[in-house]
């Protein structure tokens, strides 16, 4: 893994990194919760954090799909 895929954890001491990777993994899962949630103003703050941490605007699209796809479901059935 390269320094420039880590990022130091700002206010821990030691060397504990989490990589990039993680943080837009954790970024995406968020931003998946908040649209099922319909806490949308948060979404954009998620959608940043993703971006910032690589991930790719076909990853950000099939979050959204998902979640349209999971609201339109729960609309078919009530």
């Amino acid at each position: 893994m390269t320094t420039s895929t880590v990022k130091q954890v700002k206010g821990v001491k030691g060397s504990l990194s989490v990589p990039d990777e993680t943080k837009k993994r954790y970024a995406l899962l968020y931003l998946e919760e908040a649209l099922v949630k319909e806490l949308y103003e948060v979404c954009v703050k998620w959608v940043d954090q993703a971006k910032r941490h690589g991930a790719t605007s076909q990853e950000i699209e099939h979050i959204l799909d998902q979640a349209l796809n999971h609201h339109q479901n729960e609309r078919k059935t009530a």
